[in-house]
């Protein structure tokens, strides 16, 4: 009997801020490159949905952006974290932490129960 393969992972739209967030924090850079970030990750966000989402975080005071002067074409918006971006983006991690830990303790008690010797018929 084959055995099962596990679906590919995708990310999930709804990450889109906290994947977002962290590669502001691991480089402040502008929108295009942080969709290709998210393309090398397998993240599905349009570039139009990476843009909304910095303008909405901006909104949101999680990102401050500024122009920088290209010398390959257009002025680019680069972003950078606030203080807010970065208590938002820790609680991300937290709550990422914590759902790991679920999903870990699932995958155990399924491998406790799934392995048990089967009760005898009486």
């Amino acid at each position: 009997m084959p055995r099962p393969q596990a679906p590919p992972i995708r990310l999930r739209r709804d990450l889109l801020t906290p994947w977002l967030l962290l590669l502001v924090r691991l480089e402040p850079t502008h929108g295009y490159d942080l969709h290709e970030c998210l393309r090398a990750l397998g993240f599905p966000a349009a570039t139009s949905s990476v843009y909304r989402g910095l303008r909405q975080m901006e909104a949101d005071g999680l990102v401050r952006s500024e122009w920088r002067p290209s010398n390959e074409g257009a002025d680019q918006r680069v972003y950078r974290l606030t203080p807010k971006g970065r208590r938002s983006l820790k609680n991300s991690v937290l709550a990422f932490a914590n759902a790991r830990d679920s999903f870990a303790l699932f995958v155990k008690q399924y491998e406790l129960a799934t392995n048990r010797a089967p009760k005898p018929r009486r």
